[in-house]
């Protein structure tokens, strides 16, 4: 496990170092400033480069969960991302016009002047480009949660069930950047909804439970009239994930692990699964949507909570009626928003899969830098209605 950790640790310092250097050369280097003017802004982005790696290995060292100082780091790691997108792109182009003109026999001179003055143009683009983006990102990523409400129909779900609710939490990673008075304030908007059920879908925290325990306590305060329920996310297991549900049963909140629960109320019944996350796998778990749902009475709806949007082709296979995921942060900033879709089956929002529903949360918090561009954050209240009592 330590080699392995080891050979990753290289591989991505190698990666963010080259990164870094290429991001400095196309806006430092080949806009060929004063040499003052290079000297002090290549200090300047070299104290930015290295503030990631040195937060980072501060806070394993010492032990460090949430802290404000963590925000320059983070803020510059999304910039890095954003400059490498841009300029990337602007090269590509470059490159692309060069082949043409190499196959086509046509003229590639350039004006030195000019080639200096397109260069200096796309850097100051790109540039203010991605702290402009960054700055709009940081504003929506800590602005706070809104709550987004879906109605979903269900077919075997009784009528007397109708109008039953589900406070969806996912993702809220507490820790470096999202601390107590945060979870409080999600707390707070959760129990003004005043669900029914309430459902922690995952990657609740970055960290142990003897770092921050006290910042997510305030979830012992969720109150639902048919209880509060978790399943665990990648995030959760990197954490260590027995200390964590072991933590959240003293604070009442029931942990389903490959397990389901039967909701009853007025007399008739909702099956409620959840299911462990593939990064389980290491420690012999991993999800196990069968188990679940052995035994299940094949006559009542099944709501299945899972991490994971991947979880869905075991869930159609199983005849689920609806599954609950997060993970993805909706892309959580552009562009991964447009590259998420290329990694999993669903990005967010209520989708049809075979017979199964699924609705994908972008999550309340964020993971890595404090951004959302694109993919605001969310808590969900899921209204369900029954066909029986439509019809």
């Amino acid at each position: 496990m330590r080699s392995a950790f080891a050979v990753w640790l290289i591989v991505a310092s190698l990666i963010y170092a080259a990164v870094n250097y290429y991001v400095w050369v196309r806006l430092l280097r080949n806009t060929a400033l004063s040499s003052r003017w290079q000297l002090v802004l290549s200090i300047v982005f070299v104290c930015l480069a290295m503030s990631v790696p040195a937060v980072f290995i501060g806070a394993r060292a010492f032990g460090l969960s949430f802290s404000f100082a963590f925000w320059p780091a983070l803020l510059w790691s999304a910039v890095v991302v954003l400059l490498l997108f841009f300029l990337g792109s602007t090269d590509l182009v470059r490159a692309l016009v060069w082949l043409v003109q190499r196959l086509t026999n046509a003229s590639s001179t350039v004006d030195p002047e000019r080639r200096l003055f397109i260069s200096r143009m796309i850097a100051g683009g790109a540039t203010a480009l991605s702290f402009g983006m960054v700055a709009y990102g940081a504003r929506e990523a800590l602005g706070g949660v809104s709550v987004r409400r879906v109605a979903v129909t269900l077919g075997r779900l009784p009528a007397a069930l109708n109008g039953m609710t589900i406070a969806q939490i996912t993702d809220l990673h507490v820790g470096r950047g999202v601390g107590k008075s945060y979870v409080e304030e999600v707390v707070r908007q959760v129990n003004n909804l005043r669900p029914d059920i309430i459902a922690i879908t995952g990657d609740l925290a970055d960290g142990s439970p003897a770092e921050l325990a006290e910042a997510v306590q305030p979830l012992a305060q969720l109150h639902a009239s048919h209880g509060v329920y978790f399943v665990a996310g990648n995030h959760d297991h990197y954490s260590g994930i027995e200390p964590w549900k072991q933590f959240l049963r003293q604070i009442n909140i029931q942990v389903l692990h490959n397990q389901r629960v039967s909701i009853e109320h007025k007399g008739h019944f909702l099956e409620l699964a959840g299911v462990d996350d593939p990064a389980g796998a290491n420690n012999g778990g991993g999800p196990d949507v069968a188990a679940a749902l052995a035994g299940v009475d094949p006559t009542r709806e099944v709501v299945l909570l899972a991490h994971r949007p991947s979880e869905i082709f075991a869930a159609a296979k199983e005849g689920v009626g609806l599954q609950l995921s997060g993970h993805t942060h909706g892309g959580q900033f552009w562009p991964f928003t447009w590259f998420a879709h290329l990694v999993f089956p669903y990005v967010s929002g209520l989708h049809q899969h075979d017979n199964t529903q699924i609705y994908v949360s972008r999550g309340a918090g964020y993971v890595g830098p404090p951004v959302r561009v694109g993919a605001p954050a969310e808590l969900t209240l899921v209204e369900l209605h029954s066909v029986e009592a439509t019809t």
